[in-house]
């Protein structure tokens, strides 16, 4: 992306024939005729930079956080990525230029600082980061809109199906990349010459900013509404206790800071002067922008956050896993309940499970306990030999170890092992023989 050197602007090409003097009091000059009474500060001005800093570092740190535990989950739990895990990643990449784009502006000229205490040299730096924020926004809500709703479809429209929800989330991902792109386009082109844009006093017309930031913040308030709403009626017809519904409900409900940082956006944009002081002004609705865009990268990356701490904390410490092994060894040696069958889980509780009814259409089966999904897995004669059976539910994961003596009839090569993770996907599942009973989500 680049920056606008000091040296670039000082030798344009604007200021042939003017003398040494007359581009010095020009360039060196207030970027802003200052109010009466008030003389220009270029060294110390009044400003909240510091302030600035601590809030771009600490939305990175937290958006990076929570998007590095997604990836985590993908990679090493699921092992499985999709379509809005690449639009995810985009997003995350546009995020980065957002806060290149704080960083920058930070430097030059800082945040909440009057413009007359800028000089007209350092404003070239300072208006080309303002046209880079932009567009590093509208592609980081376009495809952070555009997984989140791809995310919704897998989560609560059963494989196959063609519901209401899916036809709106479907509506929805064609809209959001629709305007975001014409709003790509203006913002490329509301500037004529183009280098106007951000040296403004080369000759040439520029269209009204706030024709292009209103009718975004418009839209991204209706939409983020939409998103936050669209998954809640699933959520609160599931076949679960009120306990856990509230805390699905919660995890899923992020979206609720998205949705005030939009109104926020939109109200400072409302109010902002977009040909007055635009270096302090600017700075309300740039930061409400910024927590928009890490609230869309949260509410697609914290729902993984359940599944990732379930795992770390049911794992056992190194010690109890060799114990556990020794006592597998002598099990192996020993008849079980079920001749030929040894079930071990990794968690002593038997937690019923809510299933996603009203996800799966009446496919999952309501109030199954680990013990029952065990009793029912183990008792299919075509289960395969040493198998791994993962149970995943939103907030709880369970790790069932089914082990079986082959029968001397069966070959090596027929010995086969499997990590299955089964969360209502499209995969056909082995041990299901009539579809009335499956593994809860």
């Amino acid at each position: 992306m680049g920056q606008i050197q000091s040296s670039e602007v000082y030798n344009h090409k604007f200021f042939d024939g003017w003398n040494k003097t007359e581009k010095d009091e020009f360039l060196f000059g207030p970027a802003m005729t200052p109010p009466p009474g008030i003389v220009p500060n270029f060294e110390d001005p009044p400003n909240r930079t510091r302030l600035g800093f601590i809030i771009t570092t600490t939305c990175l740190v937290i958006t990076s956080f929570f998007w590095l535990v997604r990836v985590y989950s993908r990679l090493f739990l699921l092992r499985r990525v999709r379509l809005e895990d690449f639009a995810g990643l985009v997003a995350m990449g546009m995020y980065v230029g957002v806060i290149w784009s704080a960083y920058s502006l930070a430097a030059v000229p800082g945040f909440w600082i009057n413009q007359w205490n800028v000089r007209v040299i350092d404003m070239s730096s300072a208006l080309y980061a303002l046209h880079i924020l932009p567009i590093m926004y509208i592609l980081t809500q376009m495809f952070g809109k555009v997984a989140i709703l791809l995310e919704w479809i897998h989560l609560f429209v059963p494989p196959g199906t063609r519901n209401t929800l899916f036809w709106t989330c479907t509506a929805m991902i064609v809209t959001t990349v629709l305007f975001y792109t014409a709003l790509f386009i203006a913002q490329q082109f509301y500037c004529t010459p183009y280098e106007k844009i951000w040296n403004r006093w080369v000759p040439g017309t520029c269209l009204d900013r706030r024709d292009i930031e209103l009718p975004s913040a418009y839209f991204n308030v209706v939409t983020d509404f939409l998103i936050l709403l669209l998954p809640q009626r699933v959520i609160w017809n599931l076949n679960t206790t009120l306990r856990k519904r509230l805390g699905v409900s919660v995890v899923f409900s992020i979206g609720l800071l998205a949705c005030a940082s939009a109104v926020g956006r939109t109200i400072a944009n409302a109010e902002l002067d977009y040909e007055g002081d635009v270096t302090y002004g600017g700075s309300e609705p740039f930061f409400w922008g910024l927590a928009e865009c890490t609230c869309a990268l949260l509410v697609f990356s914290i729902h993984a956050v359940p599944l990732v701490f379930a795992s770390i904390l049911s794992a056992p410490c190194w010690g109890r896993r060799v114990a556990r092994y020794g006592e597998s060894l002598k099990a192996d040696s020993s008849s079980s309940t079920q001749p030929g069958f040894r079930a071990e889980e990794t968690r002593s509780s038997d937690v019923p499970l809510a299933t996603y009814e009203r996800l799966e259409e009446g496919t999952r089966t309501a109030n199954e306990s680990v013990g029952s999904v065990v009793d029912i897995v183990t008792s299919a004669s075509s289960l395969p030999s040493d198998t791994i059976i993962r149970v995943t539910h939103v907030i709880e994961t369970h790790t069932v170890e089914v082990k079986r003596e082959a029968p001397e009839s069966v070959s090596d090569t027929e010995m086969r092992d499997y990590d299955t993770e089964v969360r209502g996907s499209d995969t056909p599942v082995p041990w299901r023989t009539s579809g009335e009973r499956a593994i809860p989500f």
